[in-house]
């Protein structure tokens, strides 16, 4: 199912049909008896397209000089479409609302002041796309440590200090930055190391690997976190120290993996080109 001929099972893709017809012959060699529609495995229902790009969809800006087009593929997109988004045809005036937040309670609201009413709505959302780029230019490790100095400061910042410096709203853009700039360093790496032939199995021991790590970190969090005077939370501070040093171990650990997954790539494109050229030579006559 983790094959690129079943596009990872997802709903409304062709590889779709051949990851369920190849779990439903798997229910039948175990002998389940079928219990879905008109006998048979499967149980249909309505569902709107999740993330299917239609031929023809167009997104263009006119500043007044005319139409700038921006282009949505699969790769070296300039935009995308959000799950459950509908269809239809769009023109109107765009107004820009930062990060699209409004929280008046901290008194931060990207909204106050703006007329949204029959207008397309612009916000600044996760760089996931620019940390990649960065990954690809700098490498996972530096991208990583990058995001994980912008965590640090987030951590001395907030959690460190008796009362914290910076407002919930700040703390929270903070911490939205500093992953979306570790984690896709991490995945572009992650999604390397494993042959074809291996991924599946790499992919469930890194998510048990996960879960764990968020267990051992809970149950660590009630072992140092103690209520002070007035219901206060003491012993942040602590659980900030062990958090910012396991941050530092991620650019380590990318940098030390990375040397070894580049080296077996050069191998098996070795391979592979004398694999090649042998059978070349084959057929020739």
């Amino acid at each position: 199912m983790a094959t690129k001929a079943c596009q990872d099972g997802k709903a409304g893709v062709p590889g779709n049909e051949r990851a369920v017809d190849y779990i439903a012959g798997c229910l039948k060699e175990w002998g389940l008896e079928p219990a879905g529609d008109n006998g048979t495995y499967f149980q249909k229902f309505p569902m709107k397209d999740l993330f299917l790009v239609r031929p023809g969809l167009s997104f263009a800006i006119d500043r007044g000089t005319g139409p700038m087009p921006f282009f949505c593929q699969e790769r070296n997109m300039d935009w995308g479409v959000l799950d459950f988004s509908g269809s239809g045809k769009v023109n109107a005036e765009i107004v820009f609302v930062g990060y699209g937040l409004s929280v008046p309670e901290q008194g931060y609201d990207d909204y106050a002041g703006v007329d949204v009413k029959g207008k397309v709505v612009l916000a600044t959302g996760p760089i996931g796309p620019v940390a990649s780029l960065a990954v690809d230019r700098f490498g996972a490790s530096r991208t990583a440590a990058a995001g994980t100095a912008v965590m640090l400061a987030n951590l001395a910042l907030d959690f460190v200090p008796a009362a914290p410096l910076l407002p919930a709203w700040a703390l929270f853009l903070l911490f939205v930055l500093a992953n979306s700039i570790r984690n896709p360093a991490l995945s572009a790496l992650a999604s390397r190391v494993p042959r074809a032939a291996e991924r599946a199995r790499f992919q469930s021991t890194q998510s048990a690997v996960q879960h764990l790590a968020s267990a051992a970190g809970a149950l660590l969090s009630s072992a140092v976190l103690t209520t002070g005077a007035g219901g206060r939370l003491e012993g942040v501070w602590k659980v900030a120290l062990f958090s910012g040093t396991l941050a530092l171990a991620l650019p380590v650990l990318l940098a030390a993996v990375h040397p070894r997954v580049l080296r077996r790539e050069r191998a098996e494109r070795r391979d592979e080109a004398r694999v090649e050229a042998l059978a070349a030579t084959a057929i020739e006559p």
